[in-house]
């Protein structure tokens, strides 16, 4: 499971991630909202079994290199 923000790149990480439901994403910066949230998240980490791998081929594309061309495109989108 990915815990993610609103505010941060986290949401670039939905496209490798082929079950939605092993997102959680918070809107609030509190520390109850981020505690819910990882408790959420190991709650269901806790609850699998077995190797999983939900991202697939793409995880290749989980690196440094990869976020950075991602952004690039992002800024060149919107200087159009």
């Amino acid at each position: 499971p990915l815990v993610i923000s609103k505010r941060t790149g986290g949401r670039d990480l939905r496209c490798f991630v082929d079950c939605p439901e092993y997102i959680i994403e918070f809107g609030d910066f509190d520390i109850e909202t981020i505690h819910r949230s990882v408790d959420a998240a190991l709650d269901l980490a806790y609850s699998q079994v077995g190797v999983r791998n939900y991202a697939g081929d793409k995880i290749q594309d989980l690196n440094w290199k990869s976020y950075a061309v991602r952004y690039d495109d992002f800024f060149k989108e919107m200087m159009k």
